[in-house]
């Protein structure tokens, strides 16, 4: 039997052990990767590319809505001030003090001997500007709730902390000089201290009365008492005191809003107009009308 001997066999092992070197195959393997590398990073621009444009629109379409929403609240805020002009119209229209009122009231009271010669109304307004009403300071102390099997605490919630300080204002105004206030005031809350445990806050509170104007009216009343004794004007003056709407209308106090300027004792003499004297006592009363606050609207 005839043997092969394969003289090439040194050579073609050689040669494969070359094709098997694991250098060539990490080179391979390397380059593979970088490949794939570059196809991912190919990728990741594109998709910024894209999202770069639809964040474009998005703020395309943001800029459009801000700038709608800006002439939104432009309208918005001149429609508050347009209603707000209009309530102050209606509580100025129904709160207004009317002199065809009083000098209907007052015909009412007349009595007999007495008798009207001039009556002159004063009516003036003097602003007072705006200027803070009360400044101080007020402390509460919240708990902080807490979470995770009370392991951990959370912050106290600034709305609940804001709760509290109102909940103490509610105390504070039903108390001098709140109480003998007649003008509305606005309040400005703002905190300015908390603990280091974050449980304490202090809060200032401003009280600000606005620009408003105080009125002062006042009638003077002159006339002639032909009655033959004492007395006709004291009843002149108990009947208007008396009557339902100047009782609400005038200020309070001695003499029910009623001064007596000028009565001289002694009497003068009318020649009337048929040349018939007849005796009569001067005065002047004056009807001093409650003072009265207008917000500047």
């Amino acid at each position: 039997m005839p043997i092969k001997i394969n003289l090439l066999a040194d050579q073609i092992a050689a040669e494969e052990l070359r094709r098997k070197d694991p250098v060539k195959r990490a080179i391979l393997v390397s380059v593979l990767l970088v490949i794939l590398i570059l196809f991912y990073s190919l990728m990741l621009q594109l998709k910024m590319a894209v999202a770069r444009s639809e964040v474009g629109r998005y703020e395309n379409r943001l800029n459009a809505v801000e700038e709608t929403s800006k002439q939104v609240k432009a309208d918005r805020l001149l429609e508050n001030d347009i209603e707000r002009k209009i309530e102050a119209l209606d509580r100025y229209s129904s709160n207004r003090f009317l002199w065809g009122s009083t000098l209907d009231s007052l015909q009412r009271t007349m009595v007999p001997n007495i008798r009207l010669t001039e009556i002159l109304a004063d009516q003036k307004y003097t602003q007072m500007e705006s200027k803070k009403f009360l400044t101080t300071n007020v402390t509460v102390s919240i708990a902080r709730p807490a979470k995770r099997f009370g392991l951990f605490q959370v912050p106290v919630n600034e709305a609940v902390v804001m709760t509290a300080i109102s909940n103490q204002l509610k105390q504070i105004v039903k108390k001098y000089p709140f109480t003998t206030n007649q003008i509305e005031y606005s309040t400005k809350i703002a905190l300015s201290a908390t603990n280091a445990a974050g449980t304490e806050f202090t809060a200032k509170v401003e009280f600000t009365l606005p620009l408003v104007a105080r009125e002062n009216i006042s009638l003077q009343i002159m006339g002639r008492d032909y009655a033959p004794g004492p007395g006709a004007l004291d009843d002149f003056t108990r009947k208007i005191a008396s009557h339902p709407y100047f009782r609400e209308w005038l200020r309070e106090g001695e003499g029910g809003g009623i001064n007596t300027l000028e009565r001289p004792p002694q009497a003068r003499v009318d020649p009337g107009e048929l040349g018939e004297a007849r005796p009569f006592v001067p005065f002047t009363i004056e009807c001093v009308f409650r003072d009265r606050v207008v917000a500047n609207e």
